[in-house]
C-alpha cells in the first residue's frame, strides 16, 4: 500500500499529560484566587480596626472675595476702521449685519 492510498486516522484524543496539566492549574487558581482575597480582606479589616490619629487641619481658603464694584477704567475708543473691516469681512462671507 502507498502513502497515497492510505486510509486517513481519525485525529488523536487529547493527551492525558494535557488533561492533567489543565486539571492542575485549575486547581492551582482555585487555591490561590481566595488566599489572594482572604489576604486582602484581612489587610483592610485590620485598617478599620486602628485608631489612627485624626489630622486636624484647616483646609479651608483664607482668601476673602470681593464682589465690589469695580473701579472705573477709562481706555481708548475703538478704531473705526476696525468695525468696517469686520462689516466688509462678513458681507465678503455672506452673513447678514447686525
Amino acid at each position: 500500500m502507498t502513502s497515497q492510498n492510505a486510509p486517513t486516522q481519525p485525529p488523536a484524543r487529547e493527551a492525558p499529560s494535557s488533561r492533567k496539566r489543565a486539571v492542575t492549574g485549575l486547581l492551582r487558581w482555585m487555591v490561590f484566587a481566595p488566599l489572594v482575597l482572604a489576604a486582602l480582606l484581612c489587610c483592610g479589616q485590620l485598617a478599620l480596626w486602628s485608631q489612627p490619629e485624626v489630622a486636624e487641619a484647616d483646609t479651608g481658603s483664607q482668601m476673602k472675595a470681593d464682589y465690589g464694584l469695580w473701579q472705573a477704567i477709562a481706555f481708548k475708543p475703538l478704531d473705526p476702521a476696525i468695525v468696517e473691516a469686520v462689516r466688509q469681512d462678513i458681507t465678503r462671507q455672506g452673513g447678514k449685519l447686525p
